[in-house]
């Protein structure tokens, strides 16, 4: 995550927490960005386009009047392509702000109930914050478990070992 994107986020992030609508801004911004198709994403990246119908398009999509400006801002200053960053950051922000911490959790095959809230648990001491689980089943992973979360990554799959022992056989 660049540190532009960060910035833009932190902005948009202040002014709704003045407004009193960080959750509001942030679930029409995800929905923004979720409806946003690939043809959609060259339309705002086209440098021949210009500003103004860009600006229209985010005026007819976008009910809310905070998160119309931003995204015009956005536009105007030819940052369209950190959008999906800066609502990672954004996220960042409003589950800083809540005391959240969401953890990624990689494996083959989806996690017992048992073994997720073992996991939660164990999160939920060491970082000393309420723990969301996202999972992704990888069917590429032989085995184990890799874990997500804030800029941390701890990988305890056979794959990464696997790995491990090519590079020091290798030299």
């Amino acid at each position: 995550m660049t540190e532009t994107s960060k910035q833009y986020a932190l902005a948009l992030f202040s002014l709704a927490k003045e407004d009193k609508q960080v959750d509001e801004i942030y679930d029409e911004f995800h929905q923004f960005i979720e409806a946003l198709e690939s043809d959609t994403m060259k339309f705002f990246l086209h440098p021949k386009i210009e500003n103004k119908d860009k600006r229209q398009v985010v005026e007819k999509v976008t009910k809310n009047t905070l998160l119309m400006n931003f995204l015009k801002t956005v536009v105007d200053n030819n940052r369209f392509e950190l959008i999906e960053e800066i609502l990672r950051a954004y996220k960042d922000l409003l589950n800083d702000s809540e005391n959240i911490a969401e953890i990624i959790i990689y494996t083959q095959k989806a996690l017992s109930k048992e073994n997720k809230i073992k996991l939660k648990d164990k999160f939920t001491k060491v970082l000393d914050k309420k723990i969301i689980i996202n999972e992704v089943i990888n069917p590429s992973i032989v085995g184990g478990v890799r874990i997500e979360y804030q800029g941390r990554v701890l990988d305890q799959t056979i794959n990464s070992s696997l790995e491990q022992l090519k590079s020091s056989l290798i030299g």
